[in-house]
């Protein structure tokens, strides 16, 4: 299912938009001063929710290829992130199935779209400062928990397996599809990523764990793409094929 191309989110989350961020990312890594005290994520947190949500994209992937940056520096900013995925859900969301009837769909198009921007190794070298920043005691249990969600994604995506089951096992999040959503992660690295042996077990422990707790979810993405082995392509959910075995 294709975004929809109309004003807002969808619009500007055309296949381009997001090729072009990916592309061109390399004007972020080398004007690094721009990070310093946060000068971009200050300027642009008062812009529109679609506006904020590309750069979110765009700085999270900048941010992982800015190797020589400041640690500290790399930590101030992440939070920003996650911050503007979870604030842009239900315009995504919305911009996707308008009229509510596809709201697994559209989860797993936001859910796609964003998890590559988290996957930066700063949020498991600085984690109690990155979640201090992020889990706030006022905020609704729903915010706290899609930030929550993000920040277990993050880790997962980046290669921070150590601990997570953990993690994992303790969040219990109203909305199920959150759930879900780790365990596609998780089973992707299990069964199509290059990871060593150690990752994968780690991984498919995780995906044991979750098993239960979003089987009927499972089988409702079964029966919609065919496949629970998804990545977002050009503007689209595609299906990951696996190579046969060459004796079958």
């Amino acid at each position: 299912m294709a975004i929809a191309n109309t004003t807002g989110i969808g619009q500007i989350l055309h296949p381009e938009t997001i090729s072009r961020f990916k592309k061109n990312r390399f004007i972020l890594e080398m004007s690094e001063d721009a990070f310093r005290d946060r000068v971009i994520t200050k300027a642009i947190s008062n812009r529109p929710i679609a506006e904020r949500y590309n750069a979110a994209i765009a700085i999270g992937l900048a941010l992982q290829a800015c190797y020589l940056m400041n640690i500290e520096e790399k930590a101030r900013i992440f939070p920003w992130i996650i911050e503007s995925l979870s604030l842009a859900r239900d315009g995504f969301m919305a911009s996707v199935d308008s009229d509510g009837r596809h709201s697994l769909t559209a989860f797993v198009n936001y859910y796609l779209v964003g998890r590559d921007s988290v996957a930066c190794k700063i949020l498991n070298e600085k984690f109690d400062q990155i979640r201090r920043a992020l889990i706030q005691d006022g905020m609704s249990e729903s915010d706290k928990e899609l930030r929550e969600f993000w920040i277990l994604i993050g880790l997962l995506e980046s290669g921070s397996l150590e601990g997570l089951e953990a993690k994992v096992r303790d969040f219990h999040p109203s909305d199920v599809r959150l759930l879900l959503a780790i365990h596609m992660g998780c089973w992707l690295l299990e069964n199509h990523r290059i990871a060593d042996k150690h990752e994968k077990k780690l991984a498919a422990q995780i995906c044991s764990q979750l098993g239960s707790r979003i089987a009927h979810l499972r089988l409702q993405l079964l029966q919609e793409f065919k496949s629970d082995l998804l990545e977002w392509q050009k503007g689209e959910i595609k299906a990951i094929e696996l190579a046969k075995p060459e004796n079958s």
